[in-house]
């Protein structure tokens, strides 16, 4: 069950991506970041309302904690909707699948836990992915993939938010241990609420918010994330994190086939080889390392 799960997860945050791009050619990042967390609320209170009495708000460190992780995943939202509004999704949302790689990295410098031998596998892995992303331009020299992930600025924006999510993943695990999935779901939902509505307000640009032309783009917008959210914490509570992280970063495959589908995009054979090279590397980080 717990990998229907994951792969719903992993299917809806490609849709909610590509229902993000559609929706900045009307509204800044900002905006559609607000968006995506705000509409998603009424989804989320339909279905943990009843575990509001579960969630330890008298303990300073959870709130501390789900500020910090909400505030990851609000900022990393918005720096991924940017490199959405301004390049391909089958361009971006592949290299989602680097957040093994910072999260490696922080339990490192924290825990001062290593990567088996394996892991250091799938990092390889991982990394000559996403080098295939842009293998074509290698004959015109090998280091021109590298160069093409520099000229595409969105590329760059997904990079980062790869490991902002990393830390937010990482604490996101910690609370759903410690809280449990759906009264973390419901308190981390607020939060994201609360953090983007702040955002929102000093956003220097014009606010528009609704318009009725694009409610039913809106509204997707915000299922798709209950359903991304809830899924993936039905997933990693059934088992361990980990391989629900796995399995949810097949979505780099999936955009890359609505990239392709819906928005035209082009260069499909080198990025959807890399998707699934890094989607590889990442599966065996997650299983073995």
């Amino acid at each position: 069950m717990w990998f229907l799960y994951a792969i719903t997860s992993a299917f809806g945050q490609a849709t909610r991506f590509a229902t993000s791009k559609k929706l900045t050619k009307n509204f800044s990042s900002i905006v559609v970041t607000w968006q995506m967390i705000a509409i998603s609320i009424p989804f989320v209170l339909l279905f943990t309302w009843q575990y509001a009495g579960s969630i330890p708000l008298r303990d300073p460190k959870f709130i501390i904690i789900t500020l910090i992780a909400s505030l990851c995943f609000t900022i990393g939202s918005l720096l991924m909707t940017k490199a959405l509004e301004i390049s391909p999704m089958s361009a971006t949302v592949p290299f989602l699948a680097l957040t093994p790689l910072p999260a490696i990295l922080i339990e490192f410098l924290i825990l001062g836990t290593v990567p088996t031998i394996y892991g250091t596998i799938g990092i390889i892995i991982v990394v000559i992915g996403s080098y295939m992303l842009n293998e074509s331009e290698r004959k015109y020299g090998f280091w021109e993939p590298i160069k093409a992930i520099k000229k595409e600025k969105g590329s760059i924006y997904a990079i980062i938010t790869a490991f902002i999510f990393a830390l937010g993943g990482i604490l996101d695990k910690y609370m759903i241990n410690i809280a449990g999935a759906m009264p973390y779901l419901l308190m981390w939902t607020i939060s994201c609420t609360l953090t983007s509505t702040i955002l929102l307000i000093f956003d220097k640009k014009p606010i528009k918010i609704l318009d009725q032309k694009n409610l039913k783009w809106i509204f997707l917008l915000g299922f798709l994330s209950f359903a991304t959210n809830i899924s993936y914490n039905l997933a990693a509570s059934l088992t361990n994190a980990s391989y629900a992280l796995a399995i949810k970063r097949t979505s780099a495959i999936f955009s890359v086939l609505i990239g392709w589908l819906i928005f035209k995009e082009l260069k499909i054979r080198d990025r959807m080889l890399g998707a699934i090279i890094m989607v590889l590397g990442v599966t065996m980080i997650a299983l073995l390392g």
